[in-house]
């Protein structure tokens, strides 16, 4: 759903899992969102917004060589069926690209803020903050996984031809250093150059045979 009243823009989703996986264990898992963007002009903007995928209730981790079995008689952690590939979750992409431990999902909380600007005619600078959480409580674990900020840019120089550049920093907490089982450096960094060449190698045009026939 989205609104656009004046210079302010709100955006809210919600989906629900439901069925049986492969297994015959039932789903009971959902996830929601919402974005409120404020374009006082063509030249920038700035967005704050909430994300919220639920998490398996008895979620568990297992010490590091161990596999771990853990009785679910629902799974109510959200999967994003096809992950979400630097788009919604921090450029730097740590959630819902692989499984956690053990196969199942703490969930996730997503708080950010950013804003866009643009200087001048096909330039682009974007810079958000996100903080993220689980949405699942775990025994002797705090719910921060961490901090990322990101800076990113585009310029489209020629009509098909654009550059793109970023630059994350993440810091992560301990939790987040336990459930994905990464190095005790928890300060991240990750940057990006790209260049995209899309041009038209040709177009077509369908017409209803019905209003061909009348013009006829």
């Amino acid at each position: 759903m989205v609104l656009k009243p004046s210079i302010l823009r709100l955006e809210g989703a919600f989906y629900y899992q439901m069925g049986k996986e492969e297994h015959g264990i039932p789903l009971d898992a959902f996830m929601g969102s919402v974005k409120a963007r404020v374009s006082p002009s063509d030249i920038y903007n700035l967005y704050v917004g909430y994300d919220y995928l639920s998490g398996d209730k008895y979620f568990a981790i297992p010490p590091e060589g161990y596999l771990g079995m853990v009785f679910h008689d629902k799974i109510r952690g959200f999967c994003p069926l096809f992950g979400s590939h630097h788009d919604f979750y921090g450029a730097m992409d740590f959630f819902y690209v692989e499984s956690y431990v053990g196969g199942f999902t703490p969930g996730l909380q997503n708080l950010y803020t950013g804003g866009t600007v643009k200087p001048f005619k096909g330039m682009n600078i974007n810079a958000a903050y996100h903080f993220f959480a689980i949405a699942t409580d775990l025994p002797d674990l705090k719910k921060p996984l961490g901090h990322e900020i990101e800076v990113s840019l585009d310029y489209t120089f020629a009509k098909f031809v654009k550059v793109g550049a970023g630059y994350s920093y993440m810091r992560g907490t301990e939790t987040m250093e336990i459930l994905q089982r990464v190095s005790e450096n928890r300060q991240l960094h990750w940057g990006w150059v790209m260049l995209s060449v899309t041009p038209t190698l040709f177009t077509t045009t369908w017409q209803d045979k019905a209003k061909r026939n009348k013009q006829d």
